[in-house]
């Protein structure tokens, strides 16, 4: 009788948190908060210290988020490499959508739609605000790519062989 299936895999889990706790990190101590209205710049004083990692900080995130999201749904989910795969292009998926969302064409599209569908207008500021601060670049879709094949990779590292087949 093969033993119980743990409820997720902690090395996934740890290195998760790990991951976006990092990413966090960018955007509260490195990244300018006028690209998040709902952040406020808590801590100014720190801009000279953390200036030398500003342009390594400009593509971290989308590197640092198909990552992380995607080892934090792997470390809960059934093993299988096609578990494997469809987590990982899950996250590289929604983030892809989400640069090509800052494209300018798309951006204004959004937010127009958005303006007709949501009566808080609260919502729709903070979302088209987003949009418009936010930049497309070539980088970040390199980078989005690079973080959810990391996944993939540290995923396959991390499970055990007897449970990645199929």
């Amino acid at each position: 009788m093969a033993p119980p299936r743990q409820l997720f895999n902690v090395v996934q889990l740890g290195l998760s948190i790990a991951i976006l706790v990092l990413g966090s990190a960018v955007y509260m101590f490195v990244r300018p908060a006028i690209g998040l209205p709902y952040l406020p710049d808590y801590f100014p004083e720190l801009q000279p210290l953390v200036q030398p990692f500003v342009k390594f900080s400009l593509v971290l995130p989308a590197f640092v988020h198909p990552l992380g999201f995607s080892l934090l749904s792997l470390s809960v989910v059934n093993p299988s490499r096609k578990n494997l795969l469809i987590v990982c292009s899950f996250w590289g998926g929604a983030n892809l959508l989400f640069e090509l969302a800052q494209l300018p064409i798309f951006a204004s599209y959004i937010q127009q739609r958005m303006e007709q569908a949501i009566e808080i207008e609260d919502h729709a500021t903070m979302l088209s605000c987003i949009l418009y601060s936010g930049t497309f670049d070539l980088r970040d879709v390199v980078a989005i790519l690079a973080g959810a094949g990391t996944a993939f990779l540290i995923a396959l590292a991390t499970t055990s062989r007897k449970t990645t087949h199929g």
